[in-house]
């Protein structure tokens, strides 16, 4: 777009058009939309009805509530919107709600080597057959014979027979 009206004086519209094989018409649709707010479609225009009310709930909220509250306090309102709407509108605008006990969504790594210790114990040394899930140590099956594998197994299981 910003393309085209750059070198239409130069070298008028069609030719640009058909060059990058766009239609002349979708050009001229296209810019009378941007010159006329009134001409873009009607989902268009109501979904910039409904961003400016999911704004004005997010900010009074201030930017606490997520898409569902958001939602629920458009309908209180009156505002007759589907939930989806309302998550796609918000997650083009950036906004999202606070989500509880989470910073950031990421969870801390264990350091490269290191099995997660239990309470109170340092970290083990991660050997090549083992892998740590849970705060117990499973052995990679892969990478052991089946002796060692059937002693781990029949181990773990007597170990567990107290729990």
């Amino acid at each position: 777009m910003s393309f085209i009206d750059g070198h239409r004086e130069e070298l008028g519209i069609e030719p640009i058009c058909r060059e990058l094989a766009i239609a002349p018409s979708s050009y001229h649709e296209h810019a009378a939309r941007l010159a006329g707010p009134g001409k873009r479609s009607a989902c268009a225009r109501r979904d910039d009805e409904i961003n400016e009310q999911i704004s004005r709930v997010h900010e009074a909220s201030f930017g606490l509530y997520g898409t569902r509250k958001v939602w629920h306090q458009l309908r209180r309102q009156g505002t007759k919107v589907a939930k989806c709407t309302v998550e796609r509108l918000m997650r083009g605008m950036g906004l999202a709600g606070v989500r509880r006990g989470k910073t950031d969504g990421h969870y801390r790594q264990q350091p490269e080597g290191t099995v997660p210790a239990r309470q109170g114990q340092p970290g083990v040394p991660r050997q090549p057959a083992q892998r740590a899930m849970g705060g117990r140590l499973y052995l990679r099956p892969h990478l052991m014979s089946w002796t060692a594998l059937h002693t781990a197994w029949h181990s773990s299981r007597m170990s567990r027979r107290g729990e």
